[in-house]
C-alpha cells in the first residue's frame, strides 16, 4: 500500500483503532463503555496512570468483575522500578542478553528483533489464556501484570544458570555455544 510502513502493517495488523481523551468525561465513558462489554482489556501506561482516571483495575472490575485486566509494562506493577519507563533496547541491555550476544572480542548487540516486547507479549497471551480458563471456572476476571524486564529475562536459561553456579560473568561466544560443543559455524565445501 502506498504510504503505509511495513512495521506499521506488522504491528497493527488486524486491530482497529481509535483516539480517546482520558481526560475528558466522554473519552473516560467511552473506554468504561468498550470496558463493560470486553472480556479481556490490555494496557501499557506506568503504574498509578489509569487510577487517576478511574481505570484501573479494581475501578473497572467494580462493574465488570469478569474482566480479565493485563498490564504490560518495562518493569512492572510493583517493586523499586515500577515507575522507570522502559522499551526494548534498554530492557535487552538491563536483562543481560546484549552481554552474551555478539562476537568475542565485539562489543554488545542487541537481538536483531524486539525480543522484549515479543516475548512479553507471549507471556501475555498465554497468562490471559489461563486467566480465561480461571474464569470459565470461577466466574471472576483477573490483574496479569506482565514486566517486559521479568520476561527477558527468562531468555537468560542456562546462561543465568551458568552464572549462579559458579560465579562467572558471561561471556559473548559469537555462534559458539558456552557449554555444548561441537555448536558453532563451519566453514563447509559448499560454501
Amino acid at each position: 500500500m502506498a504510504g503505509e510502513s511495513a512495521y506499521y502493517l506488522c504491528v497493527n495488523r488486524n486491530k482497529r483503532g481509535m483516539t480517546v481523551n482520558l481526560k475528558t468525561d466522554e473519552g473516560r465513558e467511552i473506554i468504561c463503555d468498550l470496558a463493560r462489554q470486553s472480556g479481556v482489556l490490555m494496557e501499557n501506561f506506568r503504574p498509578g496512570t489509569l487510577a487517576r482516571f478511574s481505570l484501573d483495575f479494581e475501578s473497572v472490575s467494580a462493574f465488570n468483575p469478569n474482566l480479565i485486566y493485563c498490564s504490560i509494562i518495562g518493569f512492572g506493577q510493583t517493586g523499586p522500578m515500577r515507575d522507570q519507563p522502559g522499551y526494548d533496547f534498554m530492557i535487552q541491555a538491563m536483562g543481560g542478553i546484549m552481554s552474551v550476544t555478539s562476537e568475542p572480542d565485539g562489543e554488545p548487540m542487541k537481538v536483531g528483533v524486539a525480543v522484549a516486547d515479543l516475548f512479553a507479549g507471549q507471556k501475555a497471551v498465554i497468562a490471559i489464556l489461563a486467566a480465561l480458563q480461571a474464569r470459565t471456572m470461577t466466574g471472576k476476571g483477573q490483574h496479569l501484570d506482565i514486566s517486559f524486564f521479568d520476561s527477558q529475562l527468562g531468555w537468560l536459561a542456562n546462561v543465568a544458570s551458568n552464572f549462579l553456579i559458579s560465579g562467572n560473568l558471561p561471556k559473548r561466544y559469537g555462534n559458539a555455544h558456552a557449554n555444548i560443543v561441537p555448536y558453532q559455524s563451519f566453514a563447509a565445501p559448499d560454501g
